[in-house]
Formats: structure tokens, sequence, C-alpha cells
């Protein structure tokens, strides 16, 4: 194996280098500080610096996607209680619903051929723009 060849005649480490500086993800494992054990979902994919490991991605049932498609027929926004009791209600979680109910919105505009919120407030500025030459 590699030897490190010896230093120059005459050199001193500084004292401050003598001993690796203090880093708690880079230090070796010790009796007083005994590894982290992480739970099962909760352990890095690769190393300490990637996003824990995701569950399988599940839809919705056909049961559920009837209520969600009945609620979303009558407000495209639900209230936060609303959500929370439609997860309830379905066994799903108020994040699950939230996102549902941000997809279906985006697929709603794109199906309508609306790629931004403000395409109202878009076509006023146009219309300002064309009738004055300028805002």
């Amino acid at each position: 194996m590699y030897e490190r060849p010896p230093p120059a005649a005459g050199y001193l480490p500084h004292p401050t280098y003598s001993q690796p500086p203090f880093h708690p993800y880079h230090r070796g494992p010790s009796p007083a500080h005994p590894p982290l054990q992480m739970p099962p979902l909760m352990a890095p994919a690769a190393g300490p610096h990637h996003a824990p490991v995701k569950g399988k991605r599940k839809r919705a049932s056909p049961q559920q996607l009837e209520v969600l498609n009945k609620v979303f027929s009558t407000t495209s926004f639900p209230s936060t209680e609303m959500r929370n009791q439609l997860a309830r209600e379905l066994g799903m979680t108020p994040r699950t619903v939230q996102i549902w109910f941000q997809n279906k919105r985006q697929a709603s505009r794109q199906r309508d051929g609306h790629h931004s919120r403000n395409t109202k407030s878009m076509a006023r500025s146009t219309a300002n723009v064309n009738s004055f030459g300028r805002l």
C-alpha cells in the first residue's frame, strides 16, 4: 500500500491541525457516541444527505373518486375544514386530498385551454395595451 513520505526536516505540524476538526457527520464510531439507528422509513437512501425513502404511490379508489369529483363539481377550492372532513370520511390524509384538488384544478385548466391562474387579468392587460397603445 502507498505510504506517505516523511515530513521535511524541521517541519512541525501546526498544533491546531494535529487533530481533525470536529464535525458530527465525519467522526468515526466511538463507545461514547454510537451511530444513530433510524427507523426503516426514515433511513437515508444512500447517505446522510439523501431524502427519506417514500412509500409506493396509491391511487384513489373509484368510490373515493366519486366523492371527490362530486365535491369538485361544487367547489374547486374546498376549505381546510372540508378537506379534513373528506380525508376522514375517505380514509385519506388531508395532504392527499389537497394534492388531488390541486391536480384536478390543473387538469381542468389544461383541458379548458387555460395555462395560468391570471388568465382574466392577462386578458384585461392585453385589452388595455391594445386600446391605449400602452398601459
